[in-house]
């Protein structure tokens, strides 16, 4: 782990693009992507970025984390956030989870402490986060219809029992962190924001990662999807057609974690 200096990884099909805009080191891209003081009020800070480049743009997210103060003590000797959800996004998305691709990340630290951060990652494009969706924001595009919407219900279900089996949680798989998008190929659901997937510990108590992912899920669903779309989604998260004493056992754990922790 990084101690004292910077470090910056760029994804070799980036790598062009960054040499094009001068972007060699953290300060530099901070200097051409995000410049000026950081906000004191705020740890982050996103900027969006249409970079030209040969054969059209790269359409691009930059989040940034500037610690000062105290906040720099939550730093010390653990890796970088960014780094973290940039390795995340490359696990989640090899254990067929849909994530935002991960283009880069920065960070500088002294005697330990992050002094500041970024992650560069691709922006979804067409879409809309399933919160917005759930308070009445109108989508850009015609929303799903019926058999769509079981389709991207049965098919995210399995797509998160599968990471979940592998010990794989998302932990802030809150609905504001899932986008709807709709391409050339149809419908699609993404995740974003994802820098606590496989903390440490939901790998020692999978069990309880397993109750989070779906507490987190199940609170915007409660607005979003009817009684009937929810149960779909976990019988296909179960895997069977109708649910077993241990699956019941299950959803009233999340309930009483969503209940909770998100009422």
């Amino acid at each position: 782990m990084l101690f004292h200096g910077e470090e910056i990884v760029v994804q070799p099909e980036y790598a062009a693009l960054f040499r094009a805009q001068g972007v060699a080191t953290v300060d530099d891209a901070f200097r051409v992507w995000c410049p000026g003081p950081p906000d004191p009020g705020r740890r982050s800070r996103v900027v969006e970025l249409r970079i030209p480049r040969p054969g059209g743009s790269a359409h691009l997210f930059f989040k940034s984390y500037d610690y000062e103060g105290a906040w720099r003590l939550r730093t010390v000797f653990i890796p970088a956030r960014v780094k973290r959800e940039f390795r995340n996004l490359l696990g989640l998305a090899k254990h067929g989870m849909p994530v935002s691709r991960p283009v880069a990340y920065g960070q500088t630290r002294a005697l330990g402490f992050v002094r500041r951060s970024f992650l560069v990652t691709e922006a979804v494009e067409n879409a809309i986060d399933l919160r917005e969706l759930a308070d009445g924001k109108p989508a850009p595009f015609p929303l799903p219809d019926r058999r769509d919407r079981r389709s991207l219900i049965t098919t995210f279900a399995r797509q998160l029992r599968r990471c979940h089996d592998d010990e794989w949680f998302v932990y802030t798989a809150f609905f504001k962190n899932v986008l709807l998008a709709r391409g050339a190929g149809g419908y699609a659901l993404t995740l974003i924001d994802v820098p606590f997937a496989r903390i440490w510990r939901t790998r020692l108590v999978p069990g309880q990662g397993a109750v989070r992912d779906l507490a987190c899920l199940q609170q915007g669903a409660r607005k979003l999807l009817t009684r009937a779309e929810r149960m779909r989604f976990y019988r296909a998260y179960a895997g069977v057609e109708r649910l077993a004493a241990a699956d019941k056992s299950l959803l009233r754990s999340v309930d009483a974690y969503q209940r909770r922790n998100y009422p």
